[in-house]
């Protein structure tokens, strides 16, 4: 509940501006910022790579010699981000596995308000959604699998520019014809 109440009261904020800061009560934001800060922030603290998919895209990432830093909280509303790139400033990549989405293909309403709470704050928010990410043929070496990841962080990176077309401000390699889940 806590973490609702966090994202409620950031997105008035962030989308209203001094509006929503000036007809709310001090003591009811103060609340809710504490109530993230205790309950829900330190949840993820010390966590490199909550999953596979995670430790392949760092690992491309580094392969790629892009530098980056996981895991990191943004100040603005106390959002843990999977990856934060340091070579472009305020840029950040999430990491999309199946659980962040219902229904297939329709992002959870929890992942679109973090990204657009993201954007808001000035961020941009680039996607790697769990289908897209490269799969190379059974028996394939090492080499062709670092290969392919290389050659899709580099394209995602490249194609930042549509970092707010898909999903909920998510960057699609490849166009919207790819940016479908296998079936």
């Amino acid at each position: 509940l806590s973490a609702m109440l966090h994202a409620a009261w950031l997105g008035l904020e962030l989308e209203r501006g001094a509006r929503a800061h000036a007809t709310s009560p001090p003591r009811l934001r103060a609340e809710f910022s504490q109530l993230w800060l205790e309950h829900v922030a330190p949840v993820s603290r010390g966590m490199t790579y909550p999953s596979a998919l995670h430790a392949r895209v760092v690992r491309a990432l580094s392969r790629a010699r892009v530098g980056h830093v996981c895991e990191l909280l943004v100040p603005e509303g106390g959002y843990h981000v999977d990856i934060a790139l340091t070579e472009r400033q305020r840029t950040v990549i999430d990491v999309l596995g199946p659980s962040h989405f219902r229904f297939g293909t329709a992002l959870k309403s929890s992942s679109v308000a973090k990204h657009r709470h993201l954007r808001a704050a000035g961020w941009s928010v680039l996607c790697v959604p769990w289908w897209q990410w490269p799969m190379p043929a059974a028996g394939a070496p090492e080499s062709a699998r670092d290969d392919l990841e290389r050659r899709y962080v580099r394209a995602l990176l490249s194609d930042a520019s549509r970092a707010s077309s898909w999903p909920a401000g998510c960057a699609a390699v490849g166009g919207e014809s790819e940016a479908r889940p296998p079936v």
